[in-house]
C-alpha cells in the first residue's frame, strides 16, 4: 500500500504572508447588525500604525443571480433517517400545485419506492407522503426552510391509516441539492482511500476564474488520529460540477486524481508516472452550507450569513422560537465577590483591580409554545450577574456573555480562583457580566452520543443535566448545541432588559466547550458584536477520531454534513472575532504541533471576512487550554499584549510549514483593548 499521501502546496490559495497584526482602528472593528464592512486604518493604542493580517479581498469570484428565498419542495434532496440514507426526488405534477416523487435507498438494492398522497402546505412549509413497501408503510411529515428539512417519521402496516402524532418517533433530515448547488462551488467532499484514509476535499474558485482544492487526511483506520497530516493545497484543478481532476504531492512524486461525481458522491483513482500503483478513492458531500475557501463580494457573503442563520436555527434549535414569556426568580442578590484563594496558574490579568461588582443568582424560566400543539414547554436556565458599583459610563455599562467549559459552571466564571475566572476578570473591567450555566442532557437523552458526565459539569454549583427541549410525549428535535446556544442568548434577552446596558457593547466569551457554545452563539445571534472564543477552533473531522467528548455532535444528523467552524466564523463576520489558542493544547488533536489545525481553520475563517479579515485575530499564545487576556498585572510574570502567528499561509518557498510554525509577534494591544469598541460607530 501507499504511504500516507503528502499533497505539495502550490498554490497560494488565500492570502500572501503579511505582518499578521489584525487589530484595526476601532479595537473591537465591530459591525453595525447592516453587516455594513469598512477598512479603517490600524493603529497601536499610542497612535502608531499597525499592520493588518487576514486575506486580501480576492477577486475573480463570479457572484450568482440573487438567490431568493425559497421553501418549496421540488429538487433532489438528500435524507438522513435515522442512519439511513436515502434520495428523494420531487418534480412538479400534471395539476397545479400538486407534487409528485420518488424515494430511493442508497444502499442496495436501490428499490425506488414512489410517493403517495404527496402534500406540500406551503403556508406552513411543511411536506407530507407516505411510501408503501415490503408490506409496511412510512408516514413522513417534514418542515423545510431554504433547502434543509427537519421532520420525522411513524411506522406502521400497510393497511393502517395515518398514525397519530406520538407514533411519529423516527426522525429525519436533509438538504435539496437543487436548491443549495446552483453553483459548482464550493464542493466538500469526505473521503475515504481503500488503503484505510480518511481525510476531506475541499474546491473553490481561484481569483483568476479557475479552481484551487486542498486535501487533508484525518485520520486512518488502523490508527484513528494519530495519523493526521497537513493540509494541503491541490493543483492543476480541473472542475465542472461532475467531473474532477487534480495533482498532489506525495513527498515529491506527483499523484493525479480522477473523479466523477454521482448523486451525493464522488469517487475515482489517483495514479503516479513513477510507479504503476494505483489507489480508489471516494468522497461524499460535506458542509453543504459552508462559505467556501475564498472571498466573496460583500453582499453575496451578507446574503451567505442570512440565509445560513436560517437554516442553522431550524436544524439546531427548532427556528429559535421566542418565549411567550419568562419568569425571572432572584435567588440571592447584592452578594459581594468571592474571596480569591489563590492565582489560577494562567491567569494573566491585573489583580490589583478591585471588585468593583456586586453578585446576584438567578433563575430564568421561559415558556415556549409547542409546536405540535400540546402542553407548553418549559426551559429553565441558572446564571450569576456581576452589576458594577461604579456609576454607568454614558450609554450604559458594556454587557459581557460568559459561558463556561466542560465542569465549569456560572458561579466558577465569576470564581477569581477558578480554572474558568474570566467572569470575575471582565467584572473587574467595569463590565456587566452575565454569566450563564451550559451543560449537558441526562443521559438517556444523548447516551447514543456520548456517555460522560453523567451528573452534569458542576452540580454542587447549580449546574447540573439540562433536560432537553421537547414536546410532552416526544424525544427533542434540537441539537444539544443549538440548546446551548439558545440558553446564551436568552441570558442576553435579561441583560438587554436592563435601562442602565449599552446594546451597542454585547460580547460572549467562553473556554473550550464555553468557547464552542461562545462560537454558535455569535454566529446565529447578530446583537452580539464581539466574540472571544478561547480553546476552540478545531477541525471537527479531526475530533470524530480524536476528542474525548462528542457532545458538539447532532442528535439526528451530522453536523459535519452542513457546517465547519470555519463557516460559524464566516458567520460572526465581519464583527470582532478572537480565537485563543495554545501552542501546547493538544485537546483537540494528536498532531505533533497541535495548533496546525487551528492555523487551518482561521486560514479559511480569513476568507470569510473578506475585506474585514483584519477584525478576526488568531491569539496563539504559548500556553495550553486556558483562556487569556495578555494584561498582567506588575507582579504577574506573563507577557503583555496578544501574539499572533507570524506565517499564516503559504510563502511558496515551503508550502507546509506555515501550519506547524508557531512563532508569534507580540502586540501591545490586550484582549479587553480588542473589547473597547462601539457598534455602529
Amino acid at each position: 500500500m501507499l504511504a500516507a499521501m503528502r499533497v505539495a502546496l502550490a498554490t497560494l490559495v488565500l492570502t500572501g504572508c503579511a505582518d499578521p497584526a489584525g487589530i484595526p482602528a476601532d479595537p473591537s472593528g465591530a459591525a453595525s447588525t447592516t453587516d455594513k464592512e469598512d477598512a479603517s486604518a490600524a493603529i497601536e493604542p499610542d497612535g502608531s500604525p499597525l499592520s493588518i493580517e487576514g486575506a486580501r479581498p480576492i477577486g475573480g469570484y463570479a457572484a450568482p443571480a440573487e438567490e431568493p428565498r425559497s421553501d418549496n419542495p421540488i429538487g433532489t434532496w438528500y435524507l438522513d433517517t435515522d442512519g439511513v440514507r436515502q434520495t428523494l426526488r420531487i418534480t412538479a405534477g400534471s395539476e397545479a400545485g400538486s407534487y409528485r416523487g420518488t424515494l430511493t435507498l442508497e444502499a442496495p438494492p436501490t428499490t425506488v419506492y414512489p410517493l403517495s398522497a404527496l402534500v406540500w402546505e406551503p403556508a406552513a412549509a411543511r411536506l407530507r407522503f407516505h411510501v408503501d413497501g415490503e408490506g409496511t408503510r412510512r408516514w413522513f411529515t417534514a418542515d423545510l426552510v431554504e433547502g434543509t428539512m427537519m421532520g420525522r417519521f411513524a411506522i406502521g402496516d400497510i393497511s393502517d391509516d395515518e398514525p397519530v402524532a406520538t407514533r411519529y418517533r423516527g426522525h429525519v433530515t436533509g438538504w435539496n441539492a437543487t436548491l443549495l448547488d446552483r453553483d459548482i462551488v464550493p464542493r466538500t467532499f469526505d473521503l475515504r482511500w481503500e488503503d484505510g484514509r480518511r481525510g476531506r476535499l475541499q474546491i473553490d474558485r481561484a481569483p483568476d476564474g479557475g479552481f484551487v482544492g486542498t486535501m487533508k487526511v484525518h485520520a486512518t483506520e488502523r490508527n484513528a488520529a494519530l495519523d493526521e497530516e497537513e493540509q494541503r493545497d491541490l493543483t492543476a484543478v480541473s472542475w465542472d460540477g461532475s467531473t474532477l481532476s487534480a495533482d498532489v504531492d506525495d513527498r515529491g512524486v506527483t499523484w493525479h486524481y480522477e473523479g466523477a461525481v454521482r448523486g451525493r458522491t464522488l469517487s475515482g483513482l489517483a495514479t503516479t508516472g513513477a510507479s504503476t500503483a494505483t489507489v480508489a478513492w471516494s468522497g461524499v458531500r460535506a458542509e453543504v452550507l459552508g462559505h467556501g475557501m475564498t472571498a466573496r463580494p460583500p453582499a453575496v457573503q451578507a446574503a451567505w450569513r442570512e440565509r445560513v442563520r436560517r437554516q442553522l436555527r431550524h436544524m439546531m434549535m427548532g427556528d429559535d422560537p421566542r418565549p411567550t414569556a419568562t419568569r425571572v426568580t432572584v435567588l440571592s442578590a447584592g452578594a459581594p465577590p468571592i474571596a480569591i484563594r489563590s492565582v489560577p496558574g494562567e491567569r494573566d490579568d491585573d489583580l490589583a483591580r478591585p471588585q468593583a461588582y456586586t453578585l446576584s443568582e438567578l433563575q430564568l424560566e421561559h415558556t415556549i409554545d409547542d409546536p405540535r400543539g400540546g402542553p407548553a414547554i418549559t426551559r429553565r436556565s441558572h446564571l450569576y450577574m456581576a452589576t458594577p458599583t461604579t456609576p454607568a459610563p454614558p450609554g450604559g455599562y458594556p454587557v459581557v456573555l460568559a459561558v463556561n467549559g466542560h465542569w465549569g459552571s456560572a458561579r466558577q466564571m465569576m470564581d477569581p480562583s477558578s480554572y474558568y475566572w474570566y467572569g470575575d476578570g471582565y467584572a473587574r473591567r467595569g463590565y456587566l457580566v452575565v454569566a450563564v450555566d451550559i451543560s449537558h442532557r441526562p443521559y438517556a437523552e444523548r447516551a447514543a452520543l456520548y456517555t460522560d458526565l453523567p451528573g452534569g459539569d458542576d452540580p454542587a454549583s447549580g449546574n447540573g443535566l439540562h433536560p432537553a427541549i421537547a414536546s410532552a410525549g416526544f424525544d427533542t428535535d434540537w441539537a444539544e448545541d443549538g440548546e446551548r446556544a439558545w440558553d446564551a442568548s436568552r441570558a442576553l434577552d435579561y441583560a438587554l432588559a436592563r435601562p442602565d446596558v449599552n446594546a451597542a457593547r454585547v460580547m460572549v466569551t467562553g473556554l473550550s466547550l464555553g468557547g464552542e457554545v461562545a462560537t454558535i452563539a455569535g454566529a446565529l445571534d447578530p446583537r452580539i458584536g464581539t466574540v472571544v472564543a478561547a480553546g476552540f477552533s478545531p477541525d471537527l473531522n479531526v475530533m470524530t477520531f480524536r476528542a474525548p467528548h462528542f457532545c458538539w455532535q447532532w442528535q439526528h444528523a451530522d453536523v459535519r454534513e452542513y457546517v465547519e467552524v470555519s463557516d460559524y466564523h464566516a458567520m460572526i463576520a465581519p464583527r470582532r472575532l478572537v480565537v485563543e489558542t495554545g501552542r501546547g493544547d493538544p485537546t483537540y488533536s494528536n498532531f505533533r504541533v497541535p495548533f496546525a489545525s487551528d492555523k487551518q481553520v482561521l486560514r479559511r475563517a480569513r476568507a470569510g471576512y473578506g475585506g474585514a479579515a483584519d477584525r478576526l485575530v488568531h491569539y496563539l499564545h504559548p500556553g495550553g487550554h486556558t483562556y487569556r487576556v495578555g494584561d498582567p498585572g506588575a507582579d504577574v510574570d506573563a507577557p503583555r499584549g496578544v501574539s499572533v502567528p507570524t506565517l499564516i499561509a503559504p510563502d511558496g518557498l515551503n508550502p507546509l510549514a506555515w501550519q506547524t510554525d508557531g512563532a508569534t509577534i507580540q502586540r501591545r494591544v490586550t484582549v479587553f483593548d480588542l473589547t473597547l469598541w462601539s457598534r455602529g460607530r
